[in-house]
């Protein structure tokens, strides 16, 4: 397959499946690495592909999706360098942490990267590729069988879709 039927691929699929959202909610399903991980498991068994994860991350930056973490956005590919200091946005004050509130841990080297999607729908999306348990109710089966059903549907038109089919 060629890069640019790829990048194709890539580029409907998140526009379909996760597109941008207003909000900057920081949350397990919108990691980068978690995305990046969802999508290595889903598009093999969907359609076929199995994009490098920098060629993923470098359609989220081509495509505007703002990366951020707990105190900047960050705007670089490298996810390095800040642009725009959020302040204490996302360092609400707690009852564990009123009194170093203004003491952020600008050290931290582990930070978390996020990506501004819908954590939810990465979230569901990644549960495709799981095995359901045995105790699961028949109301969840029927969810995911739906998003299950209706990822295929696309998939199987997008192949067709494509110029000489996946």
């Amino acid at each position: 397959m060629s890069p640019s039927s790829e990048q194709e691929i890539l580029l409907r699929f998140f526009s379909r499946w996760l597109p941008p959202v207003d909000s900057l909610h920081r949350n397990a399903g919108n990691e980068v690495r978690y995305i990046l991980t969802t999508l290595s498991r889903l598009l093999p068994q969907f359609l076929g592909v199995k994009p490098s994860k920098e060629a993923m991350l470098q359609l989220l930056y081509n495509e505007g999706y703002t990366f951020f973490n707990r105190f900047h956005i960050l705007f670089e590919t490298t996810l390095g360098a800040t642009e725009k200091t959020m302040g204490n946005l996302f360092d609400r004050p707690t009852p564990t942490n009123r009194s170093q509130k203004s003491d952020a841990l600008l050290a931290e080297t582990q930070e978390r990267v996020h990506v501004n999607v819908d954590g939810n729908a990465v979230k569901a999306l990644r549960s495709l590729t799981l095995p359901l348990p045995e105790n699961t109710s028949a109301e969840k089966r029927a969810e995911r069988e739906a998003l299950r059903s209706a990822l295929s549907t696309w998939c199987e038109n997008l192949k067709e879709s494509l110029p000489g089919g996946i």
